[in-house]
């Protein structure tokens, strides 16, 4: 069971931040996101009711937690404590996609986790960084994995733009991964008609979430 990554990322977010589970409060972002999310549950509407700098993506996700969980700040804690492994977990498939070293790639979501959770007494509290890094470990995994491939390009560019209506500064992550696809194509002496319309598919589809939203 332990030589399963994902667990060993799961088990290691609990342990880290499981002192994090129980205060009612940790700091104002997190409280800011409960009250708006709240208030979009009462039928509010973002940036006319309530207002913040944010795009609507990370009160969504509070939203949607606070309904499931009925509005459990364990449960709120709990979810992050997943959500972070998920994130370790997608940075070990990125790294041993790109190394193909088991051991590095483990210690490489085992250094995230690790990271976000003891930087301060609570560890980093459940904030935008935090949601929106697990869709670009995501993306970037798919660009590695899949440079080549349709499929790949749309994926990587749903989660970029998913990412970015949590927080606007994954654009430039977006910008990162484009040019690391560049390199990608650059080093496989791919045609350039393919590289052109892996690039269109990925920036159409980073569209696609900020559109409909």
């Amino acid at each position: 069971m332990f030589k399963s990554p994902f667990l060993i990322f799961l088990g290691t977010a609990f342990l880290l931040r499981i002192f994090s589970f129980f205060p009612s409060v940790i700091n104002h972002d997190e409280s800011t996101y409960i009250v708006i999310a709240d208030a979009l549950l009462r039928g509010e509407t973002y940036w006319v009711d309530v207002v913040d700098i944010k795009p609507l993506g990370i009160f969504l996700i509070y939203a949607a937690l606070l309904k499931i969980g009925g509005g459990s700040i364990f449960l709120l804690r709990l979810f992050t404590a997943v959500w972070v492994a998920g994130t370790g977990y997608f940075l070990y498939r990125a790294a041993k996609t790109w190394q193909a070293d088991e051991n590095a790639a483990r210690a490489s979501g085992v250094m995230y986790i690790f990271m976000c959770s003891l930087f301060t007494f609570y560890g980093v509290s459940p904030n935008t960084e935090l949601y929106y890094t697990l869709f670009n470990t995501l993306a970037l995994w798919l660009i590695l994995a899949f440079p080549q491939r349709i499929w790949g390009a749309l994926g990587a560019g749903l989660c970029l733009g998913a990412g970015f209506m949590i927080k606007y500064t994954v654009a430039f992550d977006a910008l990162a991964m484009g040019l690391m696809l560049i390199w990608l194509f650059w080093q496989a002496n791919a045609s350039f008609f393919r590289l052109f319309l892996q690039g269109i598919l990925m920036i159409a589809a980073f569209l696609v979430v900020p559109l409909l939203v």
